[in-house]
């Protein structure tokens, strides 16, 4: 599906944990209301240490965690919702 000229990207819903943490994701202003957090780039204990510590990041400025998966052929992700 294209945009419409004139019209800017539709923004992601999917964000690297770790860009999070390190500060290449900002969601100052972010449009939506749910966004998900991956651990890509980590295996193992550090995929989901790297994921949760964007999590508990991501509480202390408006978001709250909603769900959490994680199974044999997937890396963890983080479903998040912004508070009201």
């Amino acid at each position: 599906m294209t945009q419409p000229s004139g019209q800017l990207p539709r923004p992601p819903r999917v964000f690297r944990a770790d860009h999070v943490l390190s500060g290449q994701v900002r969601l100052d202003g972010y449009p939506f209301r749910y966004i998900a957090l991956t651990a890509e780039g980590h295996l193992g204990n550090q995929a989901f240490d790297v994921v949760l510590s964007a999590v508990e990041f991501l509480e202390t400025v408006g978001w709250e965690l909603v769900n959490f998966t994680d199974n044999a052929h997937f890396d963890p992700i983080a479903y998040l919702r912004r508070r009201l």
